[in-house]
């Protein structure tokens, strides 16, 4: 097996350029998949006469 690298590099990319639009186009993609979450749960409950979680 290998050794460990000695040292471990992390870049930040926080601040680049498109790094903000970056930040809210994958908020935005999490928000819209929640929210078709939670409305794929919403149809599986009342096929199922789950009463509301």
């Amino acid at each position: 097996m290998d050794e460990e690298p000695a040292e471990l590099y992390v870049t930040d990319f926080s601040n680049v350029p498109g790094a903000d639009e970056y930040r809210e186009a994958l908020e935005r993609a999490r928000t819209e998949a929640r929210r078709r979450y939670r409305d794929h749960l919403t149809t599986v409950f009342d096929l199922h006469g789950a009463l509301n979680p």
